[in-house]
């Protein structure tokens, strides 16, 4: 018994496994051209014939961003190893280098001992960063220190970046005691100076030994 289309009953809505009658236009013979494709398969095709048609020419890898409220855009695939998704201007997505350095450094010096008191001075160990735009420099500096007065007033030891010190160590044994000292500031373009700093207080001088500062720039 044959049935017009018009005839069936009209389906609310569809579930998994769902089956639609299509015909084959493949098949030489009309008893072969009659099939069927799950609803869930037809979604997937449709899907991806509806993105070729709004974004021709995508590759694998390829990904799709939305370019306004009714636009889809196509951002090809990044041909460099390593790089990494960012926002441009206009919101929009683009590839490019992760974070690198803008400059780095490490200086150590054997020893120190300090002429002055009262008075933060360079241990020696320096190193000048070229920053060809702004940035974050980071400081830290190592060492060991001792009072060499014996009159029990501490010493202190910093790490130091363009003319501002950060937290501060501090030592009050007359034997050599490790410390360290990190200072992060933000930099404009230009020479930035970051070393290691000793302070002796009141009428106490400070020595150091192994005094090395490490230091990096990053972009902002």
């Amino acid at each position: 018994m044959s049935v017009k289309i018009s005839e069936l009953a009209a389906l609310a809505g569809t579930a998994v496994g769902d089956q639609v009658i299509i015909n084959d236009i493949s098949e030489a013979l009309d008893i072969n051209k009659t099939k069927y494709i799950t609803v869930a398969n037809l979604v997937k095709l449709v899907t991806q014939v509806v993105i070729q048609s709004i974004v021709p020419s995508q590759a694998a890898g390829d990904l799709l961003y939305a370019d306004s409220t009714t636009v889809l855009t196509r951002l090809a695939k990044s041909a460099n190893v390593g790089e990494v998704l960012k926002q441009a201007a206009g919101n929009v997505p683009v590839w490019a280098k992760g974070a690198q350095l803008l400059d780095w450094g490490i200086d150590d010096d054997a020893s120190f001992t300090s002429t002055t008191t009262a008075a933060w001075q360079s241990t020696g160990a320096s190193v000048t960063l070229s920053l060809p735009v702004a940035g974050i420099v980071v400081a830290i500096a190592t060492g060991n220190i001792r009072q060499i007065d014996g009159n029990g007033y501490y010493t202190f030891f910093s790490s130091y970046i363009d003319g501002e010190n950060g937290n501060s160590q501090r030592g009050y044994s007359t034997y050599y005691e490790p410390v360290a000292s990190i200072h992060i500031k933000s930099c404009a373009a230009g020479n930035r100076i970051c070393r290691a700093e000793a302070y002796g207080y009141s009428s106490n001088r400070a020595s150091v030994a192994n005094s090395r500062i490490a230091a990096f720039a990053f972009p902002t």
